[in-house]
This record gives structure tokens, C-alpha cells and sequence, in this order.
């Protein structure tokens, strides 16, 4: 192997090691071929993965609890409201997504 030193930070330059390129000519066998890529589709997957579902209902429980302790500051029940699993998702969906 013979090696180029080039520059004057001695970089060494080493020879191009793709002398035996496969044909171009050849197929590609059927199980190289990537018909869909694996991995998490959307985010509401990727958070699944880090928070259960039995998590985000424990914490629409507290959630709840803390809602009903606090409504009797407010004229109008309908001022505060219970939340839900959907509502806690789309929250934690809107804070992650924010570039402030």
C-alpha cells in the first residue's frame, strides 16, 4: 500500500479500495430490496414508547382530582372542565413540537 502525504498538516491520503465493484448488469436479489422502512411511523408512537398509557391515565386521574379541588374558586362549573387521555396527548403533542 503506498500512502500520499498532502498539505501541510500531513494528511495521509489512502488509495481507493473499490477496485472490485459488483456488475452493473447484476439484479439485485429480492430480499436486498426495502419495500417499506421499519422503525415509528408517527409521534403518538414514539411517545408510547416513553410514557404507557397506563401512565397518562394516572395522570389524567391526578389531573382530575386537581381540577375538582380547584372548581369551587370559579362562579361556573363549566369554567373548568375535566380533561382526558386525548386532551393529555394532544398536549404533550403541542409542547414537544414548539422551537421557542
Amino acid at each position: 500500500m503506498k500512502v500520499r502525504i498532502n498539505s501541510t498538516w500531513a494528511r495521509i491520503i489512502l488509495p481507493n479500495r473499490k477496485k472490485n465493484k459488483p456488475p452493473r448488469y447484476a439484479r439485485t436479489a429480492h430480499y436486498n430490496i426495502i419495500t417499506h422502512l421499519p422503525g415509528i411511523k408517527t409521534i403518538i408512537e414514539c411517545w408510547s414508547l416513553f410514557i404507557p398509557d397506563n401512565d397518562i391515565q394516572e395522570i389524567v386521574t391526578c389531573t382530575i382530582i386537581y381540577l375538582s379541588k380547584i372548581r369551587i374558586n370559579y362562579e361556573k362549573e363549566r369554567d373548568v372542565l375535566n380533561t382526558s387521555v386525548d386532551e393529555m396527548r394532544a398536549l404533550a403533542m403541542c409542547n414537544g413540537n414548539n422551537k421557542d
